[in-house]
């Protein structure tokens, strides 16, 4: 396993005389954030509200510090910025009651710490692959599936704060809740203790499922989306040209495939048996990444 940051290069030291020198707590050090403005720092002077202004740092009620414990007994982890931990749990609905920051800005940051850790991870592992494959496992191991299933194998989910409007709408079992809330708390992670403990933490809730897609031949998608189809039901795959574009002598073809009249995912290629491939490799890997309880939880695909 390697290590998921690597050594910045050291900058020149030779400077302009026309520039400012910059500071050095401005540049970051490895295995930690760069340096917090004041608007996200557990220092500073607390989280914006949703018109831009700032917000004092409200005092943690009951709820909020019960949900900041359990959350990090299930996570192994205990954070030294609990307003930070508290945002990454804190659903829009429960912010607005309560005039405090919500995660959805969290979220953006856990997203791009997810996507850096885990291709890192399978470009230095499977150093077999080529793009194509390595595009694909990337995108069975961040789907939001498989971020929503990590959270609720830990028991997140208990840990959400949301409003009491939403609280009998089942919104905490939604897939793209729990995938927010997932992403939220790995951006609160890295803020809080660096991109070494996010790599950590995501080794055992995401990459350990790096070997999964591995149990389906990606030679040859179809047959194994097939085998894996009748394997559950007696029906067969199905696949639907969309479009043909582009030029006679280059033509992309889109092609949809969908199994019980449900679109799993769309392909594209040169030819159409080409584009019949990449439909169902894509079809693969989003069933595996599908949470074992929401067998029919797939979109169409766009």
């Amino acid at each position: 396993m390697t290590t998921p940051l690597r050594s910045a290069r050291r900058l020149s030291s030779g400077h302009s005389p026309r520039r400012e020198a910059v500071p050095l707590s401005r540049f970051v050090v490895p295995g930690k954030p760069p340096p917090l403005d004041n608007a996200e720092s557990s220092h500073g002077s607390g989280p914006r509200g949703s018109a831009g202004d700032r917000m004092e740092s409200a005092p943690f009620t009951t709820l909020e510090e019960a949900a900041i414990s359990a959350a990090e007994a299930r996570l192994g982890f205990t954070f030294g910025a609990k307003d930070l931990l508290r945002r990454a749990l804190t659903h829009r609905s429960y912010a607005y009651e309560r005039g405090i920051d919500h995660n959805e800005r969290l979220e953006l940051l856990g997203d791009a710490v997810i996507g850096l850790v885990v291709t890192e991870d399978i470009f230095m592992r499977f150093d077999g692959m080529g793009e194509g494959e390595l595009t694909q496992l990337k995108s069975y191991l961040v789907s939001r599936a498989l971020q929503a299933r990590a959270a609720k194998k830990l028991g997140l989910e208990g840990c959400l704060l949301v409003g009491v409007s939403e609280e009998k709408t089942g919104i905490k079992a939604r897939v793209s809740t729990l995938a927010n809330l997932f992403e939220a708390l790995v951006g609160a992670l890295y803020l809080d203790a660096g991109l070494e403990q996010c790599a950590m933490f995501l080794r055992g809730a995401i990459l350990a499922h790096a070997g999964a897609p591995a149990a389906f031949d990606l030679k040859d998608p179809k047959t194994a989306l097939q085998e894996l189809v009748q394997g559950k039901e007696p029906i067969q795959p199905q696949y639907h040209l969309v479009t043909v574009d582009g030029p006679d002598h280059n033509p992309v073809f889109t092609v949809d495939v969908s199994v019980g009249g449900n679109t799993l995912a769309r392909g594209t290629g040169n030819s159409k048996k080409e584009a019949e491939r990449d439909a169902a490799r894509h079809a693969l890997i989003r069933l595996a990444a599908l949470p074992d309880d929401q067998p029919e939880a797939a979109e169409p695909a766009r």
